[in-house]
């Protein structure tokens, strides 16, 4: 059953609608236990259907995809595509994708190599824009840059970095939400 249905239903301008704003707090202790979850990697053109139908053998289970990651947004809180990405930053930055690749976001410090606290601290120093452009060029060195498409990309790739809910867990998801709704 698609999590849609369990929800409760509400009368809106005369007709019946789901009560969207209703959220579950699905089975706190299981989401506490250890193993509960494993590390899962979206593929390129992947989509919450097809992650759940590929690990729960179901694609009405999207939904424990998108509770799983406290996913709200399916197109912005989700991995796009090389494509949907590419329209996503011509529409964001108002230019060509090319362009982005020139344009710095900011800086970070990869001058220091070790492996000490304090060396490995300083790898994520940011610096942004304006203050790197106020430095002399003996204080710039160290720093390198990060393009506005850069840090775009790696925010999308990030994305694919979720976790899925162990599937002996599935059954007693849907029937405490089940309980909760119908």
């Amino acid at each position: 059953m698609a999590y849609f249905d369990y929800l409760p239903k509400v009368q809106y301008n005369n007709k019946q609608s789901v009560y969207l704003l209703a959220k579950a707090k699905i089975i706190q202790n299981v989401f506490e236990k250890f193993g509960t979850f494993y590390p899962y990697i979206v593929r390129q053109n992947d989509t919450p259907q097809l992650v759940a139908y590929r690990e729960y053998g179901s694609a009405e289970y999207d939904w424990v995809v998108m509770f799983s990651n406290d996913t709200i947004d399916p197109y912005y809180d989700w991995p796009l595509t090389d494509v949907q990405f590419n329209a996503y930053m011509e529409k964001k930055y108002n230019k060509n994708v090319q362009l982005t690749k020139s344009d710095i976001q900011h800086y970070i410090y990869t001058g220091i190599g070790g492996d000490s606290q304090a060396k490995i601290n300083r790898k994520s120093w940011v610096m942004s824009s304006e203050t790197y452009n106020q430095l002399s060029s003996e204080d710039r060195s160290g720093w390198t840059s990060v393009s506005v498409y850069d840090y775009e990309q790696e925010k999308n790739e990030n994305k694919r970095k979720i976790q899925l809910l162990q599937a002996n867990y599935l059954p007693q998801i849907v029937t405490e939400l089940r309980n909760i709704f119908v």
